[in-house]
């Protein structure tokens, strides 16, 4: 019977240059003794369509199946079969998923029963990030698709990870370069739960990262809010391909990194309580905290639906203009060529 281990994020550890990573060693996985099943865009967020009511799945799979619950529970099972087919084929002494969509207070009795169906030895894996950099990080991605940039909302680690708890064994670690192994969640991760796997090949297989600069997401922002006023949590083709016009724009002139105003990273971090369960529970701590403020602001009213990137983040004027003006030039270089065709 074969171990597995669950990873299910935290969103923004990077999750997805692991699952990308494990995705493309797969065939070097099996050799080693260890499977990672066939992935659906290279993760298993697939398992929680047989483990949550469809109203509470991710947006992306609500899209993905048009609010068909028959049409996802009908391919999750194709899917469930194929992976169990796999494993009785290869024999794993590991088997690996990985799932940030599983990092919620939902579906972890349900996730035991049919993992279950493999192992009884089931451990689960989360990185957790501290709560500024999430909240920066998931503002990067949100302003793709929301004119807004809030409201503000606690990532109640405690309530996810509790919830694991009563399942399963749980491994929890901090997303923090100064306690991963190399300052790399793949590199870690590999080390510290597939030690017979070369850290090498892991290492080699890392994406670059995507992350956008506080001048691009004040762009994006004022582009929804000018041209989609009346959509809001939608990716929109428009979206798309501004987003491919500023990253040829970044390939060339290097972004820097989004920074929070003065005193918010701060606030942010000393609002959220369940850093001192996280630290008395799992031993997580992060650099710079004074613990003995945590848990005694008020984040709340940070942000509104009327608050923009520039009251949160720090905007160079400058920066910024030239960065509209080098993708608006980008974007009818585009237009030319496709004239010309």
């Amino acid at each position: 019977m074969p171990r597995i281990i669950l990873h299910i994020g935290m969103p923004k550890t990077g999750t997805t240059a692991l699952q990308r990573a494990l995705t493309k060693l797969r065939p070097d996985l099996v050799r080693a003794g260890a499977l990672y099943p066939e992935p659906v865009y290279d993760n298993h967020d697939i398992l929680s369509v047989a483990t949550r009511d469809f109203e509470f799945l991710s947006r992306q799979y609500q899209q993905i199946y048009n609010g068909d619950p028959i049409a996802a529970k009908s391919d999750f099972d194709r899917w469930w079969s194929r992976t169990l087919e796999e494993i009785t084929t290869t024999k794993p002494d590991l088997v690996l998923f990985s799932g940030e969509a599983l990092f919620s207070d939902m579906g972890a009795k349900e996730l035991r029963d049919l993992l279950g169906q493999i192992s009884s030895e089931i451990v689960v894996v989360a990185y957790i990030r501290r709560p500024s950099s999430f909240f920066l990080s998931h503002l990067q991605q949100h302003i793709k698709a929301s004119r807004f940039a809030g409201p503000y909302e606690p990532m109640l680690y405690r309530t996810m990870l509790e919830h694991f708890a009563e399942s399963f064994d749980c491994e929890v670690s901090a997303y923090d370069r100064s306690s991963l192994i190399q300052g790399d969640t793949i590199t870690d991760f590999f080390s510290r739960f597939v030690p017979q796997f070369g850290l090498q090949k892991a290492y080699t297989a890392q994406r670059s990262n995507e992350s956008l600069s506080a001048e691009a997401m004040a762009l994006i922002q004022d582009f929804k809010r000018a041209t989609e006023p009346g959509q809001n949590r939608i990716y929109t083709p428009e979206t798309h391909y501004l987003l491919a016009a500023i990253r040829s724009v970044d390939a060339f002139y290097p972004p820097s990194r989004p920074v929070l105003k003065p005193g918010l990273a701060d606030l942010i971090d000393h609002s959220d309580p369940d850093l001192l369960w996280l630290r008395q529970r799992y031993g997580v701590t992060f650099s710079g905290l004074d613990y003995d403020k945590v848990g005694t602001m008020d984040a709340s009213s940070i942000t509104c639906p009327e608050t923009s990137i520039e009251d949160i983040c720090e905007v160079d004027a400058d920066a910024r203009a030239k960065l509209t003006f080098r993708v608006i030039h980008n974007l009818a270089k585009r237009a030319n060529l496709a004239a010309q065709r």
